[in-house]
């Protein structure tokens, strides 16, 4: 998708994407003349396919260090899409993203240092756990210093040889018994020293004596190996200053003003090791290390998939729906699998579900989505407790919240049977509050229609110019939301344009109009409105002695459904499938009638026009 005048890099302007990736390429991705104070940040991001379909709107979020997002949603609603631009497996239509301060909507996804768990585990089948495991860190170079190893393996062979237990140490390395591994991975495992200096000792040992005899002769031989490699050590010294070469204390190349040399190098089979060992140790995966995949659980598949992962010990971890697969009681053990694997390595991690149970159990910060827009963004517990608009009061929480049709008049809701909640002056300002700014914002909507405005329009603004269409018709009648494209002119003026299929001006112009009649006639006058409560917050009358409670109303239901110390009521009330939970020590019987309270302080309002809650603490 070509890309028409973006300020790449605050001064220059790029007529195509080539250029783009150029001028980017050519400053390292760096950001110019911007302040992104986030780990990651999504702004403006958009994503629409060649053939005019939009999967993702306005996207917008800053995430911190060590943050654990979840994107929820139903099917279909953009969350996945959004996780595969973060990665690098979609192109970006337009907006900016940034991963550690570094603009990436062109950086290649092996450039993002991001590490994603796929939901079909994605395993290799001919290879073993270990080699799944180890298969991304063989594939890549790192930025690694340069050593001078010969330096190394002498300085820790001479180590070694003081170790007081080493003899045992050299017995046991052959020991089938107690090392499953090579006699000198035995050794640089225990004493923590490099595989080739393991390898130089058992060498030299073994050159001056049998194993069976090292008891007794090792007192014998130690001396001469020692002096023996303490003058190689002497010597290697004197040839690299001869030849004009430096090393510091640790034996690491330095320039001639002693700053560290880096090279672009693969880890060595040793670190390579390290890494996969740790990583089984944090997944308990250490004995099945040797196994196929398909000699595993599915919950053993996703740890070593999570593992593939964790070794990278990326910025970044991807999850896209990881336990889809898995059974209900597996997925429960996995949650918190994941949860305590996200503490323990301190990853920054962006994960996808559908499922709002595990959003609400695992995030430090959940996004909402429906269609491709970003619905509510927040900790779990603000998206349970204010929810920002009706889909999100609906689709967080099980059960769902209960939503019934009233009327207002002045403060009170009236529902179809004259049952009545009087929320006074508090309903009346927060009333008044909510539709003067929905008309203002309306009628600065309108202004914004016509094709050359001066000025600075967010993209939000235009956002909700495209969405009025959806917002204005009755969730039923909504058709599929169109394209609306955007972009900035030389002259910094804003426009909105017809696209591919069909954005319709004079039709958005006159939903926005239906919509402000809307607000004006429930600014002034009687009106439908939407009330919400969740399921615990309704109460037999009863036993509810607390002050805020409303007034009583009578159900019969039908089911009494027993969930652990809670009975679920379902009934019909007022013409919607109504549930109420209650605890289970009281006596309750399916198709008896009960009467029940509501906690009034945990009603929610909703306006029946946009779905957006009116707040009553503002």
């Amino acid at each position: 998708m070509e890309i028409k005048e973006e300020y790449v890099d605050g001064n220059t302007i790029v007529e195509s994407k080539e250029e783009a990736k150029a001028l980017l390429k050519s400053c390292n991705y760096k950001i110019r003349n911007g302040n992104v104070d986030s780990f990651v940040s999504l702004q403006g991001i958009n994503k629409v396919y060649p053939n005019g379909v939009q999967a993702v709107y306005d996207f917008n979020l800053d995430i911190n260090k060590n943050d654990f997002i979840v994107l929820v949603g139903p099917s279909g609603c953009g969350k996945s899409t959004t996780l595969r631009m973060v990665a690098g497996l979609e192109d970006i239509s337009s907006g900016y993203l940034y991963i550690d301060g570094v603009l990436s909507n062109y950086l290649p996804s092996k450039s993002r240092d991001i590490s994603m768990v796929f939901q079909s585990y994605a395993l290799y089948p001919q290879m073993s756990v270990y080699e799944n495991i180890a298969f991304p860190l063989r594939i890549r170079k790192y930025d690694k210093k340069k050593y001078d190893y010969e330096l190394v393996y002498y300085k820790e062979v001479i180590e070694l040889l003081n170790k007081e237990d080493i003899v045992q140490s050299i017995i046991n390395s052959y020991d089938k018994s107690l090392n499953f591994g090579k006699p000198y991975e035995y050794i640089s495992t225990k004493y923590n020293c490099l595989d080739g200096s393991a390898k130089y000792l058992l060498k030299e040992v073994l050159k001056l004596t049998k194993l069976e005899f090292i008891e007794t002769e090792f007192i014998n031989i130690k001396d001469s190996i020692k002096e023996q490699y303490s003058n190689k050590l002497e010597n290697r010294k004197e040839t690299l200053k001869a030849k004009g070469k430096f090393v510091n204390d640790d034996f690491v190349y330095t320039d001639i003003e002693g700053d560290e040399i880096y090279i672009k190098a693969k880890l060595t089979e040793q670190e390579i090791r390290n890494k996969v060992f740790e990583a089984a140790t944090i997944l308990d995966l250490g004995p099945y290390l040797d196994r196929l995949p398909k000699e595993l659980s599915g919950g053993q598949m996703q740890r070593v998939a999570l593992g593939r992962a964790i070794v990278r010990n990326a910025k970044v971890f991807l999850m896209d729906e990881p336990l889809s697969n898995l059974d209900a009681k597996l997925r429960v053990m996995m949650r918190s699998e994941i949860v305590r694997i996200h503490e323990q390595i301190g990853a920054t991690t962006i994960y996808v579900t559908h499922d709002q149970t595990e959003a609400m159990t695992m995030a430090t910060k959940i996004v909402v989505m429906s269609k491709g827009w970003v619905q509510q963004v927040g900790t779990p517990k603000e998206v349970y407790s204010k929810p920002n608009n009706l889909f999100v009061a609906k689709f967080i929480g099980s059960p769902a919240m209960n939503i019934f049709d009233g009327t207002y008049n002045d403060g009170t809701i009236t529902l179809d049977d004259g049952f009545k909640v009087d929320f006074g002056e508090k309903l009346i300002l927060a009333h008044k509050k909510f539709y003067t700014k929905k008309i203002e914002e309306t009628e600065r909507l309108l202004s914004l229609l016509d094709t050359d405005i001066e000025g600075e329009v967010t993209r939000t603004e235009l956002a909700k110019i495209f969405s009025a269409k959806s917002y204005a018709k009755n969730e039923k009648e909504a058709k599929d939301i169109d394209v609306l494209t955007y972009s900035k002119k030389k002259k910094k003026k804003i426009f909105a344009k017809k696209a591919v299929k069909g954005f319709d001006l004079e039709e958005t112009r006159s939903n926005l109009n239906e919509m402000l009649a809307k607000y004006k006639e429930a600014f002034t006058s009687s009106h439908t409105i939407k009330l919400g409560i969740r399921p615990e917050n309704i109460h037999v009358a009863s036993t509810y002695k607390e002050k805020d409670k409303s007034a009583s109303f009578i159900i019969e239901p039908n089911v009494v459904e027993l969930l652990g110390g809670e009975y679920l009521l379902h009934s019909t009330y007022n013409g919607i499938e109504m549930i109420a939970k209650v605890p289970a020590t009281l006596e309750v019987k399916a198709h008896e009638q009960i009467k029940l309270v509501m906690s009034k302080n945990l009603i929610h309002i909703f306006d029946e026009i946009s779905g957006e809650r009116i707040d009553l603490d503002e």
